[in-house]
């Protein structure tokens, strides 16, 4: 069995496409296809189910894949003691899942200018997801050992509840009230605070939660619907957002914007106003045990500290 097909399934996993984890090898699809067929038939198992959501692993796969890693984290560890003689390659490596979210990616961004004059190699994968269901379940399913959610203190029970049944714990970094995110063209924007009335008749975005059933369901924060909107906009991608919120009369639910990123320019973010003292909480997730990675620590440690500046 080929070292080279066991990293070709493992990035298969984490991507959970043939398409990007060829494109990341610099081989066509069908190679890819070809190999991970090759070491199917070699090990006897099927390790992936193929479906409209993507690769996903099989019950077989994710046993399959704890081996996987373990013989790749040996042979990494091998490497880097001998590739450069007795002098260690010094390799970056982290992985991450993200529900959007400005803190998250702040801290990123400082622990990466932070390694990269310090390593040889760099390996790093940010994932992005619209809904904290969506990170949790590719944490589960792709094998990321850290994720970063945001979900509102009246669903907190609820999140609760998946991060056990996914086997992950979280550590809350930031506790924070509802901002309305909008045009600094916007009619409101010379705001000091928001309620729900002062929002009606404007249109309200939403991130759809690509694992429902049903698109005509949508999430943003789930349980941050505090009013009974009559105008909404569905999407998909982050970018989108950006685009409307700057040209039309339109605003979306979240968090303080965090940091001096350019996507954030023309916009303003008010704090809303809402019964029930609800809040919004952003958390560091995490697999048991993937808090002895270094990388993993420095990471949380950035992001208490980004949240800290807001």
């Amino acid at each position: 069995m080929e070292t080279q097909l066991l990293k070709y399934v493992y990035d298969i996993a984490a991507y959970g496409s043939i398409n990007q984890a060829a494109q990341i090898n610099y081989i066509s699809p069908s190679h890819l296809s070809r190999q991970l067929k090759k070491l199917e038939d070699e090990v006897n198992i099927v390790i992936f189910e193929r479906s409209s959501r993507g690769m996903q692993l099989t019950k077989q796969g994710h046993e399959f894949m704890r081996h996987v890693q373990s013989i790749l984290t040996s042979v990494q560890s091998f490497e880097e003691r001998y590739q450069y003689g007795f002098k260690p390659a010094n390799i970056f490596s982290f992985r991450i899942a993200l529900h959007h979210n400005s803190m998250a990616n702040q801290a990123i961004v400082e622990l990466i200018n932070e390694q990269m004059d310090n390593c040889n190699f760099m390996d790093v994968i940010v994932d992005s997801f619209n809904s904290a269901e969506e990170t949790i379940n590719a944490m589960r399913s792709q094998h990321y050992p850290l994720g970063v959610i945001q979900y509102s203190s009246m669903n907190a029970t609820h999140m609760a509840g998946l991060l056990r049944s996914a086997q992950l714990r979280q550590s809350v970094v930031s506790v924070t009230s509802p901002h309305v995110l909008l045009s600094s063209q916007h009619p409101l924007a010379s705001r000091s605070e928001l309620t729900e009335v002062d929002l009606e008749g404007y249109a309200r975005i939403y991130f759809i939660n690509e694992d429902l059933s049903n698109f005509m369901d949508f999430t943003a924060l789930n349980a941050n619907n505090f009013q009974e909107v009559r105008k909404r906009i569905l999407i998909v991608e982050r970018g989108q957002l950006f685009h409307y919120l700057r040209s039309m009369r339109a605003y979306y639910i979240g968090t303080h914007i965090c940091g001096n990123c350019l996507v954030y320019d023309g916009l303003v973010d008010i704090p809303l106003r809402v019964g029930d003292d609800a809040t919004i909480l952003t958390a560091a997730v995490y697999a048991p045990g993937a808090r002895k990675d270094p990388n993993i620590l420095r990471y949380i440690k950035l992001l208490r500290e980004v949240a800290e500046r807001r």
